[in-house]
C-alpha cells in the first residue's frame, strides 16, 4: 500500500511538472509577437516558417498564455525551481528582434530572473493575455518574494493575488 501511494505522488508530481514545462515551451513561441515590428516577411525568412506554421504557432502561444494565468497557484513552486539558473537565457518571456542591434535587460533574462517576472505576472498582472515587465519586478527578489510567500502561501490563488498586489504596491 505504501508503495502504491508513492508511485501515485511520484507520478502526479511528474504530470504537474510535466504540465508546467509544456506551459513555458508554449511561451516560448512569444517570437510570434514580433512578426508586425520586423515585417512579414523577413520574419517569415528569419524563423523558416510559412503563413499555415505561423497561424498555428500564434494559437499555440496564445493557448499557452491562457494556461499559464489559469494555472493552479503550484506553478508558483514549479517556477521557484529555476531560482539557481542564473547561467542560461530565458525564452519565456521576449524575443529579441534578429534585426534590432539595442539590447535591453529583458533581451539577456536568465531562467532564474524570467522565473521571478513569471511569478510577478501571474500574481499582479489583470491583464491575463500577456506577459509584460511590470512595476513590481524592479524590487522584487527571490528574497523579499519567498519572505511573502511563505506568510501567504496557504491563500488561495484570487486571495493570494490580491495580498501580492497589496504588498508590492
Amino acid at each position: 500500500m505504501k508503495n502504491l501511494l508513492l508511485v501515485l505522488l511520484t507520478f502526479s508530481f511528474y504530470s504537474c511538472s510535466n504540465n508546467y514545462s509544456s506551459i513555458l515551451k508554449d511561451l516560448s513561441k512569444n517570437h510570434v509577437l514580433i512578426k508586425d515590428n520586423i515585417g512579414e516577411s523577413l520574419y517569415f525568412e528569419y524563423f523558416e516558417l510559412n503563413k499555415e506554421e505561423y497561424s498555428k504557432l500564434l494559437i499555440e502561444y496564445k493557448k499557452g498564455i491562457k494556461k499559464f494565468y489559469n494555472s493552479d497557484k503550484e506553478i508558483i513552486d514549479y517556477l521557484l525551481e529555476f531560482k539557481n539558473n542564473k547561467n542560461e537565457l530565458c525564452s519565456w518571456i521576449k524575443t529579441k528582434s534578429p534585426y534590432s542591434s539595442e539590447i535591453n535587460e529583458s533581451d539577456i533574462l536568465t531562467k532564474s530572473r524570467g522565473a521571478l517576472l513569471l511569478i510577478d505576472n501571474y500574481l499582479s498582472n489583470s491583464n491575463f493575455e500577456k506577459i509584460e515587465s511590470t512595476f513590481f519586478i524592479k524590487d522584487l527578489s527571490y528574497e523579499t518574494f519567498m519572505e511573502f510567500y511563505k506568510n501567504n502561501k496557504d491563500l488561495n490563488k484570487n486571495q493570494l493575488r490580491r495580498a501580492y498586489v497589496k504588498h508590492f504596491s
